[in-house]
């Protein structure tokens, strides 16, 4: 009976370690990142847009040109040579460009 309770602790242990070691908690900027990603790849993007908000009004201003060039890691997008914290996300839209070119229109706040 001994040997068997010795067994069981034994697994019950190695089962809890190794549950808490797999948990992995994402921030609400990482998930969005995933969500971006994924967009960009369903609609197969290859230009993007940043817009951010203007103070005092309920307008957004373009802050960067189109461009090709952007890196999604994590919870930070790099568009051109600007970093942007997709914490600060408030919308984001794929639309048409010239000669059917899509284009990602990202929306901070």
């Amino acid at each position: 009976m001994d040997v068997f309770r010795k067994v069981f602790y034994a697994c019950s242990f190695i089962l809890l370690f190794v549950s808490c070691s797999k948990d992995e908690i994402k921030t609400e900027g990482e998930i969005m990142g995933e969500q971006i990603q994924q967009v960009i790849n369903d609609y197969n993007v290859s230009m993007v847009r940043t817009y951010v908000r203007n103070y005092g009004s309920s307008g957004y201003s373009l802050a960067n040109g189109e461009t090709s060039i952007y890196i999604i890691e994590g919870q930070i997008v790099k568009v051109g040579l600007t970093y942007y914290n997709l914490n600060d996300l408030l919308m984001y839209e794929v639309n048409t460009g010239d000669n059917s070119v899509k284009i990602l229109s990202l929306y901070f706040n």
